[in-house]
């Protein structure tokens, strides 16, 4: 079934190009897409956020991928997936653009525009996993941070079942360059952990992925 779903996927792109599943562009990029206020529910919706920074000050990213969930917004159309359209438009822009920056400290002129990821699958519904349209939305807009790759040093993807690791082995095409970079673990935190900490700053973590920060974000970014 899942091979079936990415042969359509990938047959989808062949004969539409990068065109959303109704035939329309939406979220065309513009000057001010990264100042553009996306509807209140979003950033709970589809959330990421800044954990903290690592031990060159590069943004520790998280962006919580299993509760991005497209499919509602693309059985209703209009609005809503214009709007969601340019809400990921908005967040593949701010990696490019070093809206994560850390401010740099008044006693020092070391900082960096550079993001070091945590993709989480954790929530992800079959749902997800077998809609061509989510998987078609998917890997047209967020298959664009590979023009970013230069920003993203190393980073982790988390939470990866078998049947996700499908979803992601069929992203690669789009999301080559910035994926080479990525460590991929399966659902068990005991095995990634602690390779996350090898890398990244207890401190700057929340507990759910080994820090001593408060497991809630107080705010994803808006």
């Amino acid at each position: 079934m899942f091979g079936f779903v990415c042969l359509i996927a990938h047959l989808y792109f062949f004969i539409h190009g990068f065109h959303t599943v109704d035939g329309k562009y939406i979220g065309n990029i513009t000057e001010d897409i990264e100042n553009w206020v996306p509807p209140a529910e979003f950033p709970e919706k589809f959330p990421y956020y800044i954990s903290g920074y690592d031990y060159d000050n590069r943004a520790i990213l998280v962006v919580e991928l299993g509760k991005w969930n497209s499919i509602p917004y693309l059985k209703r159309g209009g609005q809503g997936l214009e709007d969601l359209g340019n809400y990921v438009s908005q967040f593949v822009e701010r990696v490019g653009s070093g809206y994560f920056t850390k401010s740099p400290d008044v006693n020092s002129d070391a900082f960096s525009d550079e993001v070091i990821p945590i993709l989480d699958y954790d929530g992800i519904t079959a749902e997800q996993l077998f809609s061509v349209e989510n998987t078609v939305f998917n890997m047209d807009k967020l298959g664009k941070l590979n023009q970013y790759y230069d920003k993203i040093p190393f980073g982790f993807i988390v939470n990866v079942s078998a049947v996700t690791m499908q979803f992601i082995e069929m992203m690669k095409p789009r999301l080559g360059q910035v994926f080479q970079k990525m460590e991929i673990y399966g659902t068990q935190p005991k095995v990634w952990i602690p390779r996350l900490l090898r890398q990244l700053p207890q401190d700057q973590l929340n507990c759910k992925y080994g820090g001593v920060r408060d497991c809630n974000p107080v705010e994803s970014i808006r």
